[in-house]
């Protein structure tokens, strides 16, 4: 594995996944690390029998588009899902299904993918106080379990993906607040997504913090990996692209319309 294509933040838009898509198309990483964001944080919820934060038919279609248009590129493709992706249990069904499709699509989160030349670890949702899978909440104590296999890693380096700051306080710029897996872990590369601040990597007791931004305001990273880790660092922005994606949006749209108005026959 040489290159990487970090993102997050597609955010339901089927722009953005165009971005995403063009991007992979033409750069051809070795791998796309996607740390959450499938959808978008003003989305609305759905009741269900067991969440009041469930999925709207639109949300549901969109994941499960998302994940099939990214198990069909040639790069091997690591997704954990973010805050707004929850109720969590949902969406890795719906990503399990999509990994039995495609060979190349792993979801991460707490369950890591190790290579001759890298292992991917992540953790989806946000780190909290507690836990809370419909809202996406995982506890310190629950992140640092699923973490344990981190530790046994010895002989290729090592990538932490986070779909978000740990909360500790509020939001800010650089990556302190994940510092406990920093320093415990020592991965060389930290995906750590922060969209209320600029894109941009920072270094943290020899591991490199890479906030890529958002797809969806047209900004991404890509890593020139070598032996020991993350030789190079590049911030993109993305330009916008055709509609491949977005024809689906509207087939989407079109269903969403046509089950409104059949409701109210």
């Amino acid at each position: 594995m040489r290159t990487m294509l970090v993102c997050s933040g597609v955010n339901g838009e089927f722009p953005a996944l165009d971005r995403l898509l063009a991007a992979a198309s033409s750069r051809r990483p070795d791998a796309v690390l996607f740390a959450g964001g499938v959808l978008s944080p003003r989305r609305s919820y759905a009741a269900t029998a067991t969440t009041a934060f469930g999925y709207t038919p639109r949300d549901a279609r969109f994941i499960e588009h998302f994940l099939t248009a990214l198990g069909t590129l040639e790069s091997f493709t690591a997704v954990i899902p973010g805050l707004y992706d929850a109720p969590l249990d949902q969406f890795l069904q719906v990503g399990m299904a999509a990994e039995t499709s495609h060979g190349n699509l792993r979801l991460v989160h707490g369950t890591p993918a190790i290579g001759p030349d890298v292992a991917v670890f992540g953790i989806g949702g946000r780190i909290a106080e507690y836990t809370d899978t419909d809202i996406g909440y995982f506890s310190w104590p629950m992140a640092r379990y699923w973490m344990r296999p981190m530790s046994g890693v010895k002989s290729v380096p090592k990538v932490l993906m986070l779909a978000g700051p740990p909360l500790i306080g509020e939001c800010i710029q650089d990556g302190r607040t994940a510092d406990p897996f920093i320093q415990t872990y020592r991965p060389r590369l930290c995906v750590l997504p922060c969209h209320e601040s600029k894109s941009g990597t920072q270094s943290l007791a020899g591991t490199l913090v890479i906030n890529p931004g958002s797809v969806a305001d047209g900004s991404a990273a890509w890593v020139e990996w070598g032996k020991d880790g993350p030789q190079e660092i590049e911030i993109l922005q993305l330009p916008e692209v055709g509609m491949v994606a977005n024809e689906a949006g509207k087939q989407v749209d079109e269903a969403d319309e046509n089950l409104a108005e059949f409701s109210k026959e």
